[in-house]
């Protein structure tokens, strides 16, 4: 799966564009899905997303390129997200063509078939998990999220004010079919932290536990104590610190458990609809067989995924500012200093005439 993707320097650069570049990130989002996302996660997630596709259904490097070159420009040109995912869906198609040799107008129900039969026949079912799930489950086997004893004592805190952190869903080993739903949960893992400080009504900084800024979500935990009117809050500081310690590493990576979706369900032929066109139909397969499943923990994971995080492609601009500053002190002291040395020189020279004068 994905195949050293990552070693391409044009996937590389793109993503360092997502990352940190507003003409490439800041897009428009369906209002229902606004607070879902982090504004740089749409389009972080949509990449990766669409990378997962290309893995999945043309997995052949000669083609990289080129996909690598139409999303760019897809995201260079377009404005809205929905519209975004609906391109890079098109460019899908042509490619497919291209390595299959068929044209669409002649061989439409090959081409998507040959796509549904890639993505969703043998596609997966997605987990998204923290580092240290994704090694325990790597090392012992499909178990639900970890729950520790730190956890269960701040929901027990927040249970008394009507505020639970942990319910019947963390019982359960729950996977979908989306990917981006699936970078999401990863990243904002442990759920008992993400949803005191950033998943409530009483906060409004909700990228907050996306970039992992410890200094913004103990603020986010200041308005939940005070709107909660929480007793021993320097107790619960505590409990939220030793948590965020052992969950948020610097890296901050995206971890992911797949599963064969033919190994849990039974999925039909595809059936061709020509009521849609052809960018139609295909476009419907990637956005209309999404569902979740819950399975048990004897159940085999295919692949362990690790993607790169946000921050590992984030510039370091405050430090580059910094060197700007610093150096515009330097040159700034040696211009104070060539002013000086021109006013002595100027002096002295006024003494030498000076002093002839007088003679």
């Amino acid at each position: 799966m994905f195949n050293n993707i990552f070693e391409s320097s044009e996937v590389r650069d793109l993503l360092r564009e997502i990352v940190n570049n507003p003409r490439y990130y800041d897009k428009e989002v369906e209002e229902i899905l606004k607070n879902d996302f982090f504004v740089h996660s749409r389009v972080l997630f949509l990449y990766y997303d669409a990378l997962y596709k290309f893995q999945l259904i043309i997995n052949d490097n000669e083609y990289l390129d080129e996909y690598i070159h139409g999303i760019e420009m897809l995201l260079k040109k377009v404005d809205d997200i929905q519209n975004i995912k609906y391109g890079i869906s098109k460019l899908l198609g042509r490619l497919v063509s291209n390595k299959l040799n068929l044209s669409i107008e002649e061989n439409r129900y090959e081409i998507l078939k040959y796509v549904y039969d890639s993505y969703i026949k043998n596609g997966y079912y997605i987990r998204g998990v923290s580092k240290i799930d994704f090694i325990n489950i790597n090392t012992n086997g499909l178990v639900n999220n970890i729950i520790d004893d730190d956890m269960n004592s701040l929901n027990n805190i927040f249970s008394n004010y009507d505020f639970n952190l942990i319910d019947e869903e963390d019982n359960k080993i729950i996977f979908n079919t989306d990917f981006s739903i699936s970078c999401t949960k990863s990243i904002n893992t442990p759920r008992v932290l993400y949803d005191l400080v950033v998943n409530n009504k009483y906060v409004n900084n909700k990228d907050a536990y996306y970039l992992k800024d410890r200094d913004k979500c103990l603020s986010n935990l200041d308005i939940v104590l005070n709107e909660l009117r929480v007793d021993n809050k320097s107790s619960v500081k505590k409990i939220f610190n030793d948590i965020w310690d052992k969950y948020n590493s610097k890296d901050n990576n995206i971890y992911l458990l797949f599963i064969k979706r033919n190994k849990l369900v039974d999925i039909d032929d595809y059936k061709d609809n020509d009521s849609f066109s052809f960018d139609d139909a295909l476009f419907n397969i990637f956005s209309t067989y999404d569902d979740y499943i819950e399975v048990d923990s004897n159940t085999s994971i295919d692949y362990f995924i690790e993607l790169p995080s946000y921050n590992k492609y984030l510039k370091s601009i405050n430090t580059q500012e910094n060197k700007d500053e610093k150096k515009y002190t330097i040159d700034n002291e040696y211009g104070k200093a060539s002013v000086f040395m021109i006013l002595g020189s100027i002096l002295i020279i006024l003494g030498v005439l000076l002093t002839i004068l007088f003679i």
